[in-house]
């Protein structure tokens, strides 16, 4: 019983090893992925603004819209 008991110390040691690797690995994906989202975010809010100054250069451009806005 002795041996079984140090034989599971062992795997239950080495188990924990590779958890806190694991949770260590996920940590820094998700550190990782909220900064590309982060990004992403930003990009996406200045879409509407940019959008505008496209429409706005076009009109002027063009003639087009000049009535609205």
């Amino acid at each position: 019983l002795a041996l079984a008991a140090s034989s599971n110390s062992t795997t239950e040691s080495t188990l924990n090893a590779e958890i806190s690797r694991e949770q260590s690995y996920i940590s820094i994906q998700q550190a990782s992925l909220t900064a590309e989202l982060n990004q992403a975010n930003q990009i996406l809010q200045q879409l509407p603004s940019q959008l505008q100054g496209v429409n706005e250069l076009y009109s002027a451009i063009t003639g087009y819209n000049q009535n609205q806005g």
